[in-house]
């Protein structure tokens, strides 16, 4: 009997060491009534907080405590005081701790319990959440953070770790995060900012917008359009239905669209642009720029490296104000229907071609002019008019070609 009563007593002395205290208060609110429970755990800093099961919003913030703090809002659409105080004491069991890890198990099977979570846990802690119709945000957190919704937003803020985000309809809000970054949405928006690690966001319905990432990013989205602002890293953005903005990136960076125009500045590396119907500009251009539109015009200037442009309906106009002529300035600028526009510096070495050709006999109807000293060729046979020579002694390739439009090379000023 003794040994029965010491087990006993160790076990109500072992549960008690666990959950530091608990407390709970039932109101009645306008004809329902609302339970505000709170629980309160050891733990320790590095443990987990798993959370599945929850219908409705989780907030999570820390704390500089070895603690940590469930407080529970329900809104139980019940007729007495008793059947609340009933759900409640259920309810309870929701909430395990296995070691350093704890557990809330929401009751997300019964309409008439909506539930709220405000938690708080040590600063080094690990937060999985899962919610089935909810809201989350999670600030102020150093450890691994795995978050998805159903149906909701996502937000977090000033997080230390690996962090993956996930909604099924909802958007999604990142900022200061200090890791490798995931974040996935099927509709909803992406706004991202102040990021020192990897980034992979994707949204099917959406737009995304990103500043100040320190590392490469890669964003997709089906349904929307991409701006990108302040990358150290590479940028690799594609989007099925949108424009596409890249502003100050070091690293190089890769762009594709079906539908929208496409704009970059500040480039320090190489640039990949293709769009099947939109415009593509360009300033300040560092490294190779490899552009491509069905449908529109290209437009560049402070271009400072080598260019290969090329538009099936569209003008194409370029400004090169590259000084160091060591490096590689090869320009390759054609268009099917539109006129060609280049202005180069007026000491570049460089060896010119440039040709306008069209079937049908209209050839003659357009013009190559020119700043630099270029001989003449026509080729009647082939209907094409070409213009070639070397300046300043010859040196990389400029080639110039159109079929339906006037070709224009002059002296930058």
């Amino acid at each position: 009997m003794k040994r029965s009563t010491f087990f006993i007593l160790l076990s109500i002395l072992f549960l008690l060491d666990l959950e530091v205290s608990s407390a709970q208060e039932i109101t009645e609110q306008n004809g329902k009534y609302v339970a505000n429970l709170v629980q309160t755990f050891d733990v320790s800093s590095g443990g987990q907080l798993i959370a599945s099961g929850v219908s409705g919003d989780i907030s999570v913030h820390s704390w500089n405590k070895e603690s940590l703090e469930i407080r529970e809002i329900l809104h139980l659409d019940v007729f007495t005081k008793e059947e609340a105080r009933e759900i409640v004491e259920r309810t309870k069991s929701g909430y395990s701790v296995e070691g350093n890890t704890v557990k809330v198990t929401g009751q997300s099977g019964r309409h008439w319990i909506q539930q709220r979570f405000e938690i708080t846990v040590p600063k080094k802690f690990n937060i999985d959440l899962m919610v089935i119709n909810g809201d989350i945000v999670v600030e102020n957190i150093a450890g691994t953070t795995e978050l998805r919704t159903t149906n909701g937003d996502v937000e977090v803020n000033n997080i230390a770790g690996e962090t993956n985000l996930s909604t099924s309809a909802g958007d999604l809000d990142a900022n200061d995060i200090d890791g490798p970054l995931k974040a996935s949405t099927s509709g909803g928006e992406i706004r991202l900012e102040k990021l020192k690690g990897l980034v992979d966001a994707r949204t099917a319905g959406g737009d995304i917008s990103l500043r100040n990432a320190a590392k490469n990013v890669d964003l997709k989205t089906a349904g929307g359009e991409i701006e990108v602002q302040e990358v150290r890293g590479n940028v690799t953005a594609k989007t099925a239905g949108g424009s596409i903005e890249v502003r100050t990136c070091e690293g190089d960076v890769e762009v594709k669209t079906a539908g929208g125009d496409i704009i970059a500045s500040d480039i320090g590396g190489n640039w990949e642009a293709q769009t099947s119907g939109g415009d593509i500009d360009g300033n300040g251009l560092n490294g190779r720029s490899v552009l491509e539109t069905n449908g529109g015009d290209i437009e560049l200037s402070n271009v400072r490296g080598s260019v290969r442009a090329s538009t099936s309906a569209g003008d194409v106009d370029v400004q090169v104000t590259l000084q160091n002529f060591q490096k590689d300035h090869r320009l390759l600028l054609r268009t099917s229907v539109g006129n060609i526009r280049l202005t180069i510096p007026e000491k570049l070495p460089a060896s010119i071609t440039a040709e306008i050709h069209q079937n049908g006999g209209r050839w003659k109807r357009f013009d190559i002019y020119s700043n630099f000293p270029l001989s003449t060729e026509e080729v009647e046979e082939r209907q094409v008019f070409r213009r070639t020579g070397d300046i300043n002694g010859g040196g990389d390739e400029i080639r110039l070609e159109a079929s339906h439009g006037d070709i224009r090379i002059m002296k930058a000023q």
